[in-house]
C-alpha cells in the first residue's frame, strides 16, 4: 500500500512539473507493486493496467518504443487474468484498445487498427444507454474509426458516435465536450452536411453546462478549461456568412449572439427572473434553483466516481467502493428524475409572460429590436473567415467581408496594442509616447474594418454623427475601434460610438429601464472619491467640479466611502461618479475600485449587487473597461469593473480602457456634466445622452493637441 501510494504521488506530480524523474520512479514502483501482487492476487489486475498507463505516460514523454509495446504485453496479461464480469474488465480491454491505437499511430499497421476497432466495439456493446462509460467508449471508437474514414459507411458511424457522445446526459463532462469538438472539428474538415448541428449542439451544450454551475467563478474556470471551444461561434458564424443567403446572415447573428459572452449571457438571463419574483413566482424560482443545484452535484459525484473506476490522473484505477449516494443505480435514478423535472420548469417559465425565450436563443427578429437606436457593427474574428455585419432595425444586414489574412492581422494588432501599454510606463513622458505607439493601431483598424464600414453605413442613408454600437469578438473586443482614423479622417468625426457585449445585452439595459420617470429635471448623484490618501493631485479638483453640479450631488469622501456605505449609495442615486485608483487583476474576479483604507469594490462585488434603478455611471479610475491582458482571457466575456456595472444594472457607463492621466479628471467632469444636464429634460431620460456627450469631450480634447493616449482612453 506503501509503495503504490508513494508511485502515485509521483506520478502526479510529473503531470504537474512534467519531470522524466518522478516518472521512471513511478514505473519501477509499481514494477515492485505487481511484484506483490501476482497473479490470483485480488489486485493484480488493476496493479497491471496502472503499470500499464504508467509504460504509456513513459513512452508519449520520450518516444521509447519499448514502453509502449510493454504497456500492451501487460494489457493482454490483464484481460487474460479478468474474465468477463470481472469489475476491471471493461476498463482492461479499453485500455488494450488505446494502446493498440498507439501502436497503429506509431507504426502504421492496420491489424492494431483493426483489433483496437473491434475492442473498442466490444467495450460499447458492453455499455448499453444510460451507462456511465457508454460516452467514453463513443469517442473511443469515433477516434479509430476516424483512420478508416475514405470508407462512406465508416465516416458517417464516426459522425454519429460522436453525436451520441457529445448529446449522452450520462457521460462525463470532458467526454461530452471533446465529443462535440470533434463532431465539429471532423465535420469542418470534410464538409459533412451535420456541421451545422455540431455547431447548434456545441454552443447549447456550454450554455447548458453553464447555468447548472454553482457560482460565476467556476463557471469561468469552466470555460477556461474548454477555452478550445469558445471560438465555435465565431466559426460557426463565418460558416453561415459564406453560404450568403439572408436566412443564413439571420442565423450567423442569431449564434454570435447566443454563442458569445457565456458568462454575461448565463447571469443575466438566469439572474433576472430569480430576482424578479412578480415574473416567475417565489416557488417557480426556488424549484428551478434546487433542481439546478441538484444536477450539479450529481455531476460531481458522476465525475469522481468515474476516475475511480477508469481516468483520473494518468488513467489510474483506485480500490475505492462508492458511497451509497454515488453508485450507478443511484446516479442514474436520480439524474434521469432530475432532468425530466428541469425540462418540466423550464417549459412553465417558458408559458409566463415575455419569458418565452428563457435559456433559449432569441430569433433574429427579435435581435433586430437592439437597432433601434442605431446600427450595431458586429466585427467578427474567425480563422475560417472575418466579417463586419451592420445589423439594422428597418432593413436586411449589410456584410463586409474582410481581408483573408485579417485574422492573422487581428492578433497582430493585438499583440501591438498590448505591447504599447506596456512598453511605453517607463517613458519620459508617457502619455505621448503611448500616443505615438497607438496611432498604427488605429490606422490598422481604419484601414481592415473602419474604412469600409463606414462607406457602407453612408449608403445605408446613416446620417452624420448618428449614433454607432460595436459589438466586437474575440482578441478584437480590448480594441478601441472608436478612435479609428487615418491621416486628418476618424471616425469620431462621422459618428457618435458606444459598445455592447452582445445585442441581448443592449436590449436587457433598455428593458431594465424604470417604466415611471425620475421627477424633477436633475438626476440624484453620487460621487464617490479619494481626494487625499490615493496620491491622486487632481481628485479634489474633480469632486469640486462634480459638487458646483448642484445640490442634487451627493458625495462620500475618504472615510465615507466604505464598501458598505458606496454599496448602500449605489441603491439610492440614479448617477455614480468614481474618482479612484483602479485595478485590473490577473484573476478578473479581483479587478477592483479603490476606496478607503485600503478597502475596493470588486468586480465580484459589484455583480452581486442588484441595481435596478441605477442608470448611469462614470469610471474615472484607470482600467475600469480594460479586458484582462494575458493570453488565456476570455476576451468575450466582457469580464471588466464596466461590464460588471451594465450587469448590476446600470443602463450606460463610461469606462477608461487603460490608466488615466490624473491630470484629465477635472477637465473630463467639468465638460461632460456641463453637456450632459444641458436643457430641461427629465431626469430619467438624461443619461441616454451619455455617448454624445463623451464624444463632443473627447473631439474636443482631440483638436486641443492632447496626446492620443488620452481622448483614446475613454
Amino acid at each position: 500500500l506503501v509503495l503504490n501510494n508513494l508511485a502515485n504521488a509521483l506520478l502526479t506530480q510529473y503531470e504537474n512539473t512534467a519531470a522524466q524523474h518522478d516518472l521512471d520512479e513511478g514505473v519501477r514502483l509499481l514494477k515492485e507493486v505487481l511484484g506483490l501482487h501476482p497473479p490470483g492476487h485480488p489486485d493484480h489486475v488493476m496493479t497491471l493496467n496502472n503499470l500499464a498507463i504508467a509504460l504509456g505516460s513513459r513512452y508519449e514523454h520520450t518516444g521509447t518504443f519499448h514502453d509502449l509495446e510493454e504497456k500492451v504485453r501487460l494489457l493482454r496479461m490483464a484481460l487474460q487474468s479478468c474474465p468477463p464480469g470481472h469489475q476491471f474488465y471493461i476498463s482492461s480491454l479499453s485500455n488494450l484498445g488505446n494502446a493498440l491505437h498507439s501502436r497503429y499511430d506509431c507504426t502504421g499497421e492496420w491489424d492494431n487498427l483493426e483489433e483496437s476497432v473491434q475492442l473498442f466495439r466490444d467495450v460499447r456493446a458492453l455499455c448499453p444507454p444510460g451507462y456511465l462509460q457508454r460516452g467514453s467508449a463513443s469517442l473511443q471508437l469515433a477516434r479509430a474509426c476516424w483512420h478508416m474514414r475514405e470508407f462512406t459507411s465508416i465516416r458517417d458511424e464516426v459522425f454519429q458516435l460522436l453525436k451520441e457522445g457529445s448529446t449522452d446526459p450520462f457521460a462525463p463532462l470532458n467526454v461530452a465536450l471533446e465529443c462535440g469538438r470533434l463532431w465539429v472539428d471532423w465535420a469542418r474538415e470534410i464538409h459533412h452536411d451535420t456541421l451545422e448541428d455540431a455547431y447548434d449542439h456545441c454552443i447549447q451544450f456550454l450554455r447548458r453546462h453553464l447555468t447548472i454551475g454553482p457560482t460565476i467563478k467556476l463557471q469561468y474556470h469552466a470555460l477556461v478549461r474548454q477555452h478550445g471551444m469558445l471560438s465555435f461561434p465565431m466559426d460557426a458564424a463565418a460558416f453561415f456568412i459564406e453560404k450568403g443567403l439572408k436566412d443564413d446572415i439571420a442565423k450567423a447573428i442569431e449564434v454570435l449572439d447566443a454563442g458569445r459572452s457565456l458568462l454575461w449571457s448565463e447571469m443575466r438571463r438566469f439572474r433576472e427572473p430569480l430576482l424578479e419574483s412578480s415574473i416567475m413566482g417565489d416557488d417557480l424560482a426556488k424549484r428551478f434553483t434546487e433542481t439546478c443545484s441538484e444536477l450539479q452535484r450529481i455531476s460531481t459525484a458522476e465525475a469522481s466516481h468515474d476516475t475511480m473506476q477508469y481516468g483520473g490522473r494518468l488513467g489510474m484505477m483506485e480500490v475505492r467502493l462508492p458511497s451509497t449516494d454515488t453508485s450507478y443505480a443511484s446516479l442514474l435514478s436520480r439524474k434521469t428524475r432530475l432532468l425530466e423535472t428541469y425540462d418540466s420548469l423550464l417549459e412553465e417559465i417558458r408559458r409566463k409572460p415575455d419569458m418565452q425565450y428563457f435559456l433559449q436563443n432569441l430569433p433574429f427578429e427579435r435581435l433586430q429590436e437592439a437597432a433601434k437606436e442605431g446600427p450595431i457593427i458586429i466585427v467578427n474574428c474567425s480563422r475560417y473567415g472575418s466579417h463586419a455585419v451592420i445589423v439594422f432595425s428597418d432593413k436586411a444586414p449589410s456584410v463586409v467581408a474582410l481581408d483573408d489574412d485579417f485574422y492573422s492581422v487581428a492578433f497582430e494588432v493585438h499583440a501591438g496594442y498590448l505591447s504599447a501599454l506596456y512598453d511605453t510606463k517607463g517613458a519620459v513622458d508617457p502619455a505621448d509616447a503611448l500616443g505615438r505607439r497607438l496611432k498604427p493601431i488605429m490606422e490598422e483598424l481604419w484601414t481592415q474594418v473602419v474604412d469600409e464600414v463606414v462607406g457602407q453605413l453612408k449608403e445605408a442613408g446613416v446620417p452624420k454623427h448618428a449614433r454607432i454600437w460595436w459589438c466586437p469578438t474575440s482578441v478584437l473586443t480590448i480594441l478601441p475601434f472608436h478612435a479609428a482614423g487615418k491621416g486628418k479622417r476618424y471616425l469620431m468625426d462621422t459618428y457618435v460610438s458606444s459598445y455592447t457585449p452582445t445585442l441581448k445585452a443592449l436590449m436587457d439595459a433598455r428593458q431594465s429601464m424604470p417604466t415611471t420617470s425620475v421627477s424633477g429635471t436633475q438626476p440624484k448623484m453620487l460621487v464617490i472619491a479619494q481626494t487625499k490618501s490615493s496620491g491622486l493631485a487632481s481628485a479634489g479638483a474633480e469632486l469640486t467640479t462634480m459638487r458646483s453640479l448642484g445640490s442634487f450631488v451627493d458625495y462620500l469622501d475618504e472615510e465615507d466611502a466604505t464598501q458598505k456605505d458606496v454599496l448602500n449609495g449605489l441603491k439610492t442615486h440614479d448617477w455614480t461618479h468614481f474618482i479612484c485608483h483602479g485595478t485590473l487583476a490577473p484573476n478578473p474576479f479581483d479587478s477592483s475600485l479603490h476606496l478607503y483604507g485600503g478597502s475596493t469594490l470588486s468586480l465580484s462585488d459589484i455583480i452581486k449587487a442588484h441595481l435596478p434603478d441605477a442608470k448611469f455611471a462614470f469610471l474615472a479610475a484607470c482600467h475600469s473597461a480594460e479586458q484582462g491582458r494575458d493570453r488565456s482571457a476570455l476576451r468575450d466575456e466582457i469580464l471588466h469593473l464596466a461590464g460588471a456595472m451594465l450587469f448590476s444594472g446600470f443602463q450606460g457607463i463610461v469606462g477608461t480602457l487603460y490608466e488615466m492621466e490624473d491630470e484629465d479628471g477635472p477637465i473630463i467632469a467639468k465638460e461632460f456634466y456641463e453637456e450632459m444636464l444641458k436643457g430641461d429634460g427629465n431626469a430619467g431620460e438624461r443619461h441616454i445622452g451619455a455617448a454624445r456627450a463623451l464624444w463632443k469631450v473627447t473631439k474636443k480634447m482631440k483638436k486641443d493637441g492632447c496626446p492620443a493616449s488620452r481622448w483614446v482612453n475613454f
